[in-house]
Parts: C-alpha cells; structure tokens; sequence
C-alpha cells in the first residue's frame, strides 16, 4: 500500500516594494486560507476478478467528512492472450467505509480497458465523494456488472488519490482579566504639640 500526502496553500499573495524590483513570495498560507490535503492509496497486488476476488482489502485512511475528489486513479491489465480477448466491463470503483467497516459512499467507476491488445492502461478521475461521516478504510469493488458480458473482465486497480479542503484552524483568545484599581492609603501627618515656655 502506497501513501503520499501533500499540503497545499489554496490561497497566497506576493508583496512589491514600489521602486524596487524585488518581490517577496510568501511560501506560508494567507491566514484563515484553506488548505487541500491529498493521499495516495495503492491497491497493488490485488487482481479483481468475478467469480474469485471482487474486492480488494481495506487500506486504512483519515477522510473527513465532507466532500473528497478522486483523481489520478490508475488501472491496468496485461498477459500475452489479451491480444485475442474483448471484454466490455474491465471496470472497478471505490468503496468508502467507516470505522465499523460499513460502507458510506461509493465513487463513479473507472472506465473501460482497451481490448484485443497485450496491455491496456487507463488514468482519470473518478469525480467526487460526499462523505457525510468519516471514513476510515478505502477499498477497489469490481463491476462487471455494468456491461455484462459473460466474461470474467479481470482488471488491475493500480492506485487512486484522495483530495479534499481542510478548514484552517480555529484558534479562541484567551480572556483577559484586569486587577482590580488599586488606591494608595491617605498619608498622615502628625504636628507635634507645641511647648509655651513659662512667663
């Protein structure tokens, strides 16, 4: 299983001094600015394939809830008879599970594998997810079902990248308390009692 994870600044500024042709580019994020997180999950070694093996194991994420896009997902196929074989559903998606292993979303399928050739190859994106709990688990679900064609339609999910915007922080000022007014006590003077010297 492959994990690669990346965060990237949605929003960024640069400030120019006037008469001056030096910039200063800002590498941090603009404060409040969201950020877009994305993983990498690999679901190498796993050939789906109806009857035997529809789904691939569960690889363990932290996906928010929310709304998360799936791109560069990655199939593959290839031994030397495929050269003669046509199969209209080599096709796989993505089941999204929560941490009690129950599914609670499911991407678009993957497209197609170019038939009657050795190796076929396809990359793209499989749209968008609206996770409405946090998933815990991703996993590869076979479909032939969609285009039935009396074939097993083995298929190679190769990998697929989960993005999705991250809230900045949210940060609370602690309270401030003031001490009390403080008054200084009021100074005393004592006059000495004056003598009369006697007549």
């Amino acid at each position: 299983m492959l994990f690669h994870r990346s965060k990237k600044p949605l929003a960024s500024f640069t400030l120019a001094a006037i008469g001056f042709s030096l910039c200063t580019a800002l590498a941090a994020p603009l404060a409040g600015a969201q950020t877009q997180q994305c993983i990498t999950v690999g679901f190498q070694g796993y050939r789906l394939i109806d009857p035997g093996v529809p789904i691939s194991a569960n690889s363990a994420v932290a996906l928010p809830a929310g709304t998360v896009s799936i791109t560069n997902a990655l199939s593959s196929d290839s031994y030397p008879e495929r050269i003669n074989v046509t199969q209209s559903s080599e096709r796989w998606d993505i089941q999204f599970l929560d941490a009690g292993g129950q599914v609670i979303a499911t991407s678009a399928p993957t497209e197609d594998l170019a038939d009657q050739t050795v190796s076929a190859v396809w990359q793209g994106s499989l749209g968008s997810v609206q996770l409405a709990t946090d998933a815990a688990y991703v996993r590869a679900h076979h479909r032939p079902d969609l285009s039935p064609d009396n074939s097993k339609n083995s298929v190679d999910p190769i990998e697929a990248t989960f993005c999705w915007t991250e809230a900045p922080p949210t940060t609370t000022a602690a309270p401030t308390t003031t001490a009390p007014a403080t008054t200084a006590a009021p100074a005393t003077t004592e006059t000495p009692p004056t003598t009369s010297a006697p007549d």
